[in-house]
């Protein structure tokens, strides 16, 4: 693999050896074993490789980054329910901006903010990460979302305990929200009868359109059903959380971002969030 000859990688291995003052490899049956030492001096050698390596992802990012752009990472249930609105309501007053989006999860998006992939990041109740700056842009809530022509599909509201024997599709707690919905129902001490569980709400919310059972969503989720193959029924008490902008800290952003920033501050202050359709920046 190395394309060098066998005496030729033992030499070199014998010189390393006598540098460090230790031996890396034992000879076992026939076949060299790496030591102790040589393994502990193998995990600090791979993270001083990932660190180059993200180096150079760096670099690459933001040698590719277009002027003009604005680059933003978006967890999936905002990605399709918000900034859709958001980027085409901006895009009516500022028509030679491009955007580049994507949808991740909060983990990954803190990594591409790191690596400079993008410039901005849209999560729900993202918690204190180091060298992130987080500003909440405004509030949302959970709501329970049942087939069109489920009983219930008139209600306005309904109360968390009276849930218990509805066949639900449970969100995995993954992200802040699952962990927030799990925590609120541990604390009323209920446990739902699950048939299934998913990933993205985006899944959640088309498996509830098939019938398969009710699921607890984000609001943005909930009115993203052009279809209307599911009804909305709010939930009694209100499960609310933060929406959040994230950028790197001490890092200049470009001046197209900072007015996008702006706008989007704006338009959180003045807007009902529950009104998604009618954003405008």
């Amino acid at each position: 693999m190395l394309d060098v000859s066998q005496p030729s990688v033992s030499k070199v291995l014998a010189h390393a050896e006598l540098q460090l003052g230790f031996k890396l490899f034992d000879r076992v049956k026939g076949r060299l074993v790496a030591t102790q030492e040589a393994k502990i001096l193998h995990q600090e050698v791979s993270e001083l490789y990932r660190g180059l390596d993200r180096i150079r992802r760096v670099a690459e990012n933001l040698a590719q980054a277009r002027d003009g752009g604005i680059r933003i990472a978006a967890t999936p249930a905002l990605g399709v329910g918000l900034m859709p609105a958001l980027v085409a309501g901006y895009m009516r007053t500022n028509a030679a901006a491009y955007f580049d989006l994507v949808t991740r999860q909060l983990d990954q998006i803190e990594t591409d903010l790191r690596e400079s992939k993008v410039d901005l990041g849209l999560a729900f109740d993202a918690p204190p990460l180091p060298g992130i700056e987080i500003s909440h842009l405004g509030r949302s809530k959970l709501v329970l979302i049942v087939p069109a022509k489920h009983r219930l599909a008139g209600a306005n509201s309904i109360a968390i305990r009276d849930m218990a024997a509805l066949p639900f599709i449970q969100m995995t707690d993954r992200g802040p929200l699952g962990q927030l919905l799990a925590l609120s129902l541990q604390r009323a001490g209920l446990a739902f009868t699950s048939v299934a569980s998913a990933e993205t709400y985006q899944i959640a919310q088309a498996l509830v359109a098939k019938g398969v059972g009710v699921a607890i969503v984000d609001e943005f989720t909930a009115r993203s059903d052009r279809d209307k193959a599911t009804a909305i029924i709010q939930l009694e008490p209100v499960i609310a959380f933060n929406i959040s902008l994230l950028r790197l800290q001490n890092t200049p952003l470009p001046m197209l971002c900072k007015h996008f920033i702006a706008g989007l501050k704006q338009q959180f202050a003045e807007i009902d969030l529950c009104a998604v359709d009618n954003v405008r920046l």
